[in-house]
């Protein structure tokens, strides 16, 4: 595991990234592509979102309010496993500390 920039990432890669209070393990689904601007303070190229798949789980859960109704919720969670991804979004990796787990052409 290290750490890596923006333009070394490939389709198939397997990176990880903190985001507010969890990290998120995320399969790339497509190449980062650049978009014709800097970033503002480093003059560096700046990338467009990059497709990536990732899991999250939705956790239900019930609690007494305060009036004593009985209330259920639902919370949802990132999980860090390369298993069983249920959800495609694109993830700004501009200007982020990115972990590579696994490269795309590396045998299990």
């Amino acid at each position: 595991m290290r750490t890596i920039e923006i333009e070394e990432i490939e389709v198939g890669d397997e990176i990880a990234i903190a985001c507010q209070s969890y990290f998120k393990y995320l399969k790339v689904v497509r190449k980062p592509v650049l978009d014709g601007k800097t970033q503002w303070g480093t003059n560096k190229p700046s990338y467009k979102s990059v497709k990536c798949t990732t899991r999250r789980k939705e956790i239900d859960y019930t609690y007494t309010n305060w009036r004593g109704d009985q209330v259920t919720r639902t919370r949802k969670e990132w999980e860090f496993t390369p298993d069983d991804h249920n959800m495609v979004n694109y993830v700004n990796l501009n200007c982020r500390h990115i972990l590579l787990i696994k490269k795309a052409d590396e045998n299990v």
